[in-house]
């Protein structure tokens, strides 16, 4: 009997299932930082969060966040759920991860919630920044955090199947090097690596680590992949075959409602768990390689650069407590 393709299953997930939106304006009309850590808004938030039901929907409605931030948002969902003996359900509704093609609730492409989906009557309170979560949002270690997603969430097994194939296929594992590079928008949370900055760095990683025997490459950055692929001979040089990477500085997560968002999300999801599948880490600061910490607690990270003071956050404070600095 003929192998299933994996690839084709992840193609042909169903649709989510329709769920009713009870989103805020838009997060370009609704977005003011100030006001949603504001005291007088906190304290509406945490009375509706303390007078919720038994079973309530927490959306996330914020079209600036990227896909490994918005985890966060559902971390803290679980964490809500456990603190309150509520079932909470995640909805992702943000646009720049929502395909028309697939329905509204873009956290049901890729992940299954435990308990299921929302009952009608479920109360939906919609939350553009986890500012607004009524309780510290920082206090998690990396496998608390790992055991705490995954006793609320479960990865949609056909995207277990690609990276499994992709792995084996590419042969990433423990002797290879993961190198993720963020390269279009994140000059404003941490201070800049330039490519060829970042190059120099890694070769000089593979000169003292003679049994790293090939380095796998996670970035939007097209014209970083190509050139770390050209500059480094002596090992191979793998990365996914993304479905959008950036020619300038333009971020590819930031496209607004699109047909192949699904898709660039898949992209997202695939690389931070392949770079969890690497033996050592060298990345610069971003939500998604921080995340592959979370999924391997124990991976050595070597950071390119670090967040600046105002843009620290979980799972960054975490990643940085053990983290080598190049």
């Amino acid at each position: 009997m003929a192998t299933a393709d994996p690839e084709a299953s992840v193609r042909e997930v169903p649709p989510a299932t329709a769920e009713p939106s009870t989103r805020l304006p838009t997060p370009d009309e609704a977005y003011d930082k100030a006001l949603l850590e504001s005291e007088a808004h906190r304290a509406v938030m945490r009375k509706r969060f303390e007078d919720a039901g038994t079973d309530v929907r927490v959306e996330f409605a914020n079209s600036r966040i990227g896909f490994f931030a918005q985890m966060n948002f559902c971390l803290n969902v679980a964490h809500y759920a456990e603190l309150t003996g509520r079932r909470a359900y995640v909805t992702l509704s943000s646009d720049n991860y929502r395909d028309p093609d697939h329905g509204p609730n873009w956290f049901h492409y890729f992940f299954d919630q435990i308990i299921g989906y929302p009952p009608p009557h479920a109360e939906c309170i919609t939350v553009l920044d986890c500012c607004e979560l009524p309780f510290d949002t920082d206090a998690f270690e990396l496998r608390s955090a790992r055991d705490l997603f995954f006793r609320h969430f479960a990865i949609r097994p056909e995207f277990m199947e690609l990276v499994d194939l992709r792995a084996r296929t590419m042969k990433v594992g423990p002797t290879t090097l993961g190198v993720h590079y963020r390269g279009t928008d994140k000059d404003r949370e941490a201070v800049s690596v330039a490519r060829w900055d970042a190059i120099a760095r890694i070769e000089a990683v593979l000169e003292t680590a003679p049994s790293i025997d090939r380095v796998f490459v996670a970035s939007e950055d097209a014209v970083f992949v190509r050139s770390i692929q050209a500059a480094i001979a002596d090992v191979p040089v793998v990365s996914l075959p993304d479905s959008i990477r950036s020619e300038g500085d333009r971020p590819v997560h930031l496209s607004g409602l699109r047909r192949g968002n699904r898709a660039m999300g898949q992209d997202a999801l695939l690389n931070a768990l392949m770079l969890a599948r690497c033996g050592r880490l060298v990345r610069t600061t971003s939500f998604l390689s921080a995340w592959s910490s979370i999924f391997n607690p124990d991976i050595p990270v070597a950071m390119l650069n670090r967040p600046r003071s105002e843009c620290l956050w979980f799972p960054e404070t975490r990643v940085l407590e053990r983290a080598e600095m190049l």
